[in-house]
């Protein structure tokens, strides 16, 4: 059983990969914004975290960048969850900042929680 942070201010974002992964076995975690989810992070240290790149107080992009500058997140395993799969600056961000996965939004569940058992297998 892992603790994984769900980064996403829509509620029903949240609440459909915290239902998946509760599923799994795993404990979600939420932020509705960056700051929070930045302060969550450094002190529960999840084994995942999943970041909306569209958030209210700061931008994905900073967030992932500050977690990774960060000793306490740097070694995070991150998955960016986001509609835009095959944009450039995701693809860019993903190999900038280690980002193991994208989970599509909408998503199908089934293939999501696939997805989420492939990110939190040991």
């Amino acid at each position: 059983m892992a603790d994984v942070l769900i980064v996403d201010d829509d509620e029903n974002n949240r609440l459909l990969l915290a239902t998946l992964l509760r599923h799994a076995g795993h404990v979600p975690l939420e932020a509705a914004g960056g700051q929070e989810a930045l302060e969550i992070a450094q002190e529960k240290n999840p084994a995942l975290i999943i970041v909306d790149l569209s958030l209210p107080d700061l931008p994905g992009a900073q967030l992932l960048r500050l977690l990774r500058a960060d000793a306490r997140t740097a070694s995070a395993r991150i998955a960016l969850y986001t509609a835009t799969r095959s944009d450039a600056a995701v693809d860019e961000l993903r190999d900038l900042y280690r980002v193991e996965a994208v989970i599509p939004k909408p998503g199908d569940a089934q293939q999501i929680l696939l997805l989420l058992k492939q990110l939190l297998a040991p």
